[in-house]
């Protein structure tokens, strides 16, 4: 008895070791990214290296805020990994500029609109001027925004729908907060 226990605790352990190893690296999840989870410590960028791609530190200041933030340089695109607004210290926010990440192994920057709309029901959609973007969300990705670019700022008396997004719009960001 003892040894079936024993037997069937280790096979129960085996499998949640294996499953673990075969999430993907390149995976955006609600938590972040395998090596970069929000609320972690945030990475120094003194060897000007992360995991073997290049870095660069830097500051960014928007409307009275300002926050530390390491860029890591991928062959397709940056992530940008941003501190909390007071201490500086943990993740507050990733932004993937890199089609080389995924949301579900199917949703990834460069993908359209059309492609992503019919994924999750109940879009929200807020318009950021000062990016020139519309960003996208939904209950169906916890904590993952999309950014789409905006040729134009939408008209302030009427509310975003989903047909705001041009079907053919790219995926420009994938933001993880």
């Amino acid at each position: 008895m003892v040894f079936r226990n024993f037997h069937l605790l280790l096979s129960t352990l085996l499998l949640c070791l294996l499953l673990q190893s075969c999430r993907s690296p390149w995976s955006i999840r609600p938590e972040g990214l395998r090596n970069l989870q929000l609320s972690s410590q945030m990475p120094g960028a003194e060897d000007q290296r992360f995991q073997g791609y290049q870095v660069s530190d830097t500051v960014l200041r928007e409307e009275g805020y300002e926050w530390q933030t390491l860029i890591i340089h991928h062959a397709q695109g940056n992530v940008w990994v941003e501190a909390d607004f007071f201490k500086g210290e943990v993740i507050n926010r990733l932004r993937i500029e890199t089609p080389e990440f995924h949301v579900k192994k199917k949703i990834r920057v460069g993908n359209v609109w059309k492609e992503l709309q019919p994924m999750a029901a109940g879009w929200n959609l807020t318009y950021l001027p000062t990016h020139q973007r519309i960003d996208a969300y939904s209950s169906e990705f916890p904590g993952i925004h999309f950014l789409f670019p905006t040729k134009e700022a939408p008209n302030p008396s009427e509310a975003l729908s989903i047909n705001s997004i041009p079907q053919d719009a790219e995926i420009v960001a994938i933001v993880v907060m």
